[in-house]
């Protein structure tokens, strides 16, 4: 498995601690290398970003970014090089932009949003229609419910795809 986009590692850890062989992979940053945690060091591979990632096709059954596409310039660049490197299944979360007009009524914006690191910004049907061309089965679940006084919204958004085998 990988978690492209480890950050701290913290999911990496967790999943090697139930016998899941993983690998981290995320920017060789001097915040990244400062925020790695000790334990995941061994699993994690910093890279300067450039592609192809450094992983031969089909070479992980399974692929998972959290909360990391919506930091990315060229998503669909990057989809089509984490389908590459995937020989079974794609999970990804990302923020749900769908949340920002039921907040008006509120007078609020969902603070994720306000990162100035974002620079995508994704509704189910706009993830949709970036995954359908790069995944054969794609299955996309909203979770996270803020509720407010006048609406209520779901805060993720997250994807499952499958290449059939």
């Amino acid at each position: 498995m990988l978690d492209f986009g480890c950050g701290t590692g913290k999911y990496v850890i967790h999943l090697q601690n139930r016998g899941v062989k993983v690998t981290g992979l995320d920017l060789n940053s001097p915040e990244i290398e400062e925020a790695l945690r000790d334990e995941a060091k061994g699993c994690v591979t910093l890279y300067n970003g450039e592609l192809p990632l450094p992983f031969p096709e089909n070479h992980f059954d399974v692929v998972m970014t959290t909360e990391v596409l919506e930091h990315i310039e060229d998503a669909a660049l990057i989809l089509a090089e984490l389908k590459r490197i995937t020989k079974r299944t794609f999970l990804m979360t990302v923020p749900d932009g769908s949340g920002v007009p039921r907040c008006h009524s509120d007078n609020v914006i969902p603070w994720h949003f306000l990162e100035e690191t974002h620079v995508n910004f994704f509704t189910q049907k706009a993830l949709t229609t970036l995954l359908e061309p790069h995944w054969e089965a794609v299955q996309i679940y909203k979770f996270g419910i803020t509720e407010l006084p006048n609406s209520f919204f779901a805060n993720n958004l997250a994807c499952v795809c499958e290449i059939p085998q």
